[in-house]
């Protein structure tokens, strides 16, 4: 296999978690771990052909991880 095919899987995985975890970041424990799922696959994704939109999903990740640790502060 290819291994620009493989890493481009980890950008639209990155994409899809940091949409899916910007939609659900009230909903704190399942918003971390998806957020931080797409960090994880996002820094993988650096390696691949699509390096630029790999650092847009970085910061998509940390968008939804910042709003999610400030959900929680603000109910605590």
């Amino acid at each position: 296999m290819d291994t620009f095919q493989t890493y481009n899987h980890y950008f639209i995985c990155s994409l899809i978690l940091g949409i899916v975890g910007l939609g659900i970041w009230a909903i704190s424990a399942a918003s971390l771990i998806v957020n931080i799922g797409c960090i994880h696959f996002a820094i993988i994704g650096l390696e691949g052909k699509y390096k630029v939109a790999s650092l847009g999903t970085l910061a998509l990740g940390f968008t939804g991880l910042i709003m999610t640790i400030g959900r929680l502060v603000l109910i605590l």
